[in-house]
This record gives C-alpha cells, structure tokens and sequence, in this order.
C-alpha cells in the first residue's frame, strides 16, 4: 500500500521544499503513519522512532525521514 504525503504542507510563494525535506507535524505524521501520535512520543522515550527536529519550540518530522523510518519497521513494531 503508497500511502501519500498529508495535504497540509508549508509552502512558500518563492520556493518549496523537495518533497523529502517538507517537514510534518507529529499529528501529520501520526496520521499518514496510521498511529497516535502518543506512539511518536513514546517510541522517542525508548530512543526508537524516526528522527526528530526541534524548530521554535516544536518538533517536527522530516518527511523522507518518516517514510525511510517506516519502511525499515516490520509492520507489528510500528503499533508500540
């Protein structure tokens, strides 16, 4: 199953990211994850999950970070 990148993306009026570098909310990323968003923060409390960066005082998830993340998980592990 392909499963798309979530419709709500920063964009600019000058310039876009490439695809892999948007980065996502943990909401964004929990739904197109298919998980709460409550797993991200406990993966990150075991030091698992995808990589994470802090920007203004939120994290937010690069999305070709995501996407290698998950394909790298068996599917069972990815319902913590």
């Amino acid at each position: 199953m392909v499963r798309r990148m979530p419709q709500n993306t920063i964009e600019t009026n000058t310039w876009v990211a490439p695809e892999d570098d948007r980065l996502l909310t943990i909401e964004q990323a929990a739904e197109w994850a298919q998980i709460r968003s409550r797993t991200f923060r406990k993966l990150w409390a075991r030091g698992e999950g995808p990589p994470r960066l802090w920007i203004g005082g939120s994290i937010r998830i690069r999305w070709g970070d995501l996407k290698d993340w998950a394909t790298s998980r068996p599917v069972d592990e990815l319902s913590a």
